[in-house]
């Protein structure tokens, strides 16, 4: 239960840092979107908990994210998402390739602040790839959260004059209220905790949470809504009661290398009579 780490490479020819912590015959499968500023390997620890309940656990680092493309830990455009349609067809398209491997099991997806709006997005607009949600502090109205209305009326008008000018809009402990996991996400390199925010992405998410208002209306997907770390709290026990009691039996073609297996070693035994 080790994590193993990756690229794969988009549609736009961007290779995205995967990330994935396997266990053998999992009865479900979870899908770590993460927020703004992070990356998916931050939640290692978490991933070999969740591991322990027998959960397969799976995620990327989001396009100019972590040690994904286009953007590297130095370059001024560094986790300023362009658009937010990019991301979304990136964790449709990482799900369509865990359903291809796992069709028997549910498969959810963690979103984590900016990563839950993803999330979203993904289950209405391709609803046969999840089979639930788990929200982690979903960053669906920047006005009543850490950006503020104020930062975010002047960020739309900055927009069309300085789109790339960044604006400090989060305080590193809105991330976590620990101040020994605050210490180590400031202290990793792939995270960008104060950076900020480039007007024309405030833009853009203020613009996107608009249209959300109303997809949201359309989302049938099951989910469960948190303000903390859902793996100290009942989302867990939500994602295993959505799940199969016992992992589905092994593919007939492995069960038939199994019996070969077994009846070898038992005419071993025979002949060592």
């Amino acid at each position: 239960m080790s994590q193993r780490i990756d690229y794969w490479t988009n549609e736009n020819g961007h290779r995205l840092r995967w990330r994935e912590w396997r266990v053998e015959r999992p009865k479900a499968v979870l899908f770590i979107s993460h927020t703004y500023g992070l990356h998916a390997g931050i939640f290692q620890d978490c991933a070999l908990e969740i591991n322990k309940h027998n959960i397969g656990v799976f995620g990327h680092d989001h396009l100019y994210h972590g040690e994904s493309d286009p953007a590297t830990p130095c370059s001024p455009n560094r986790c300023q998402f362009h658009c937010f349609d990019d991301p979304v067809r990136d964790i449709a398209e990482r799900l369509r390739t865990l359903r291809h491997e796992y069709p028997k099991i549910p498969i959810f997806i963690w979103g984590h602040g900016i990563g839950a709006v993803f999330a979203i997005r993904v289950a209405v607009e391709h609803p046969n790839h999840t089979d639930g949600l788990l929200l982690e502090s979903p960053f669906i109205n920047p006005s009543e959260t850490a950006i503020g209305w104020h930062k975010t009326f002047g960020a739309q008008i900055l927009s069309f004059v300085v789109p790339d000018l960044k604006i400090p809009v989060t305080d590193p402990s809105f991330y976590t209220s620990e101040t020994k996991t605050l210490s180590k996400l400031l202290a990793d390199p792939l995270c960008a905790l104060r950076l900020g925010m480039s007007t024309n992405l405030i833009s853009l998410l203020s613009r996107e949470l608009k249209k959300l208002e109303s997809t949201i209306a359309l989302l049938e997907t099951p989910f469960w809504y948190v303000e903390m770390r859902f793996i100290e709290s009942k989302p867990l026990k939500w994602i295993e009661e959505r799940s199969p009691a016992e992992a589905p039996p092994a593919p007939q073609k492995e069960r038939k290398i199994r019996q070969k297996k077994n009846s070898r070693h038992s005419s071993s035994n025979r002949n060592h009579r």
